[in-house]
């Protein structure tokens, strides 16, 4: 990997680890559901304009869109309600650690929903350790009687799996359009789905919210979605899926530097020993630990390949 794209790779996880920031400091005035229609709305808005100066168009009204709609639930509408519902009560960081389970839901459910990803002996370790991770990070602050986060974090994890079945879904139905399509398609069928949600139950129009959390949720969308998609899509070109996903890594960690530089959050000790164990279950999940002690046997028998 190159200097650009390493570098890109690290912007793209401080990117999204800042955004779980700019959700709990915009939820201090702006209720869920608005906050996370405006911010796929914009989003939607700025990967058309992006598109508008590619030269590219979106497709033609079809079964397409269908799974743009499908696309926006799974990947939008339903993930970034339930992050923002849960971080309503729950630390930012938290949430951010919570979210990087999902390469390992996206395993699970890729056993039992497709007939070309089995779980392998080292895969169903890593989903074991992170799913352990998931259990000392929840259960621990279950026996300290702190009941009242638990379902916040029961939220989190639900976007989560979420993400994981879009990853499923989108593999499915959105093989063969470019990525940024895909992306503003998904965008735009999130923000007709949220748009009635927001009016309705919300009111947008008699909130008066702080010019900080109209600042935040701007950043959120902005930066945290269609400047994201567009390192994102960077990366996929350059340097393939497999080494994009190596931002898994970096977005729960850097998630929680940005809450305890700028929100002051705390962890104890379980949470990074929790954060550590899920790390180590998405690699595994991942194949990584097989694919890394197979090539350092290769160097060994090949020490010209260095």
């Amino acid at each position: 990997m190159k200097r650009l794209e390493m570098v890109s790779l690290i912007l793209l996880g401080l990117i999204w680890g800042s955004s779980f920031l700019f959700i709990k400091v915009a939820l201090a005035d702006i209720p869920p559901l608005t906050l996370v229609f405006i911010r796929i709305a914009l989003g939607a808005l700025c990967l058309l304009i992006v598109l508008r100066f590619q030269g590219k168009r979106m497709p033609a009204f079809g079964p397409v869109w269908g799974a743009f709609f499908l696309m926006g639930l799974l990947n939008g509408a339903v993930p970034y309600t339930l992050i923002s519902i849960g971080e309503v009560t729950i630390d930012s960081g938290l949430a951010a650690i919570l979210n990087a389970t999902m390469p390992i839901f996206t395993l699970i459910l890729a056993h039992f929903l497709t007939e070309d990803e089995p779980l392998s002996w080292e895969r169903s370790l890593g989903v074991a350790v992170g799913l352990l991770g998931v259990i000392v990070l929840v259960g621990v602050d279950a026996l300290l009687g702190i009941g009242t986060h638990f379902w916040s974090q029961m939220a989190v994890i639900g976007a989560a799996v979420s993400y994981a079945l879009a990853t499923i879904v989108g593999r499915r139905f959105l093989k063969g359009y470019p990525a940024i399509v895909a992306a503003t398609g998904q965008l735009i069928g999130g923000a007709v789905l949220m748009a009635p949600l927001s009016l309705i139950l919300d009111t947008p129009w008699k909130l008066n919210p702080s010019w900080l959390s109209v600042g935040t949720l701007l950043a959120l969308s902005i930066v945290g979605t269609s400047v994201a998609y567009l390192f994102y899509f960077y990366l996929l070109n350059r340097v393939g899926a497999t080494r994009t996903s190596m931002v898994t890594y970096i977005v729960p960690l850097t998630g929680v530097l940005w809450g305890a530089v700028f929100l002051g959050e705390r962890f104890h000790w379980w949470s990074f020993l929790a954060l550590g164990l899920i790390l180590i279950g998405v690699t595994g999940s991942s194949g990584r630990f097989l694919r890394g002690s197979a090539l350092r046997r290769k160097h060994s028998k090949n020490p010209d390949l260095t």
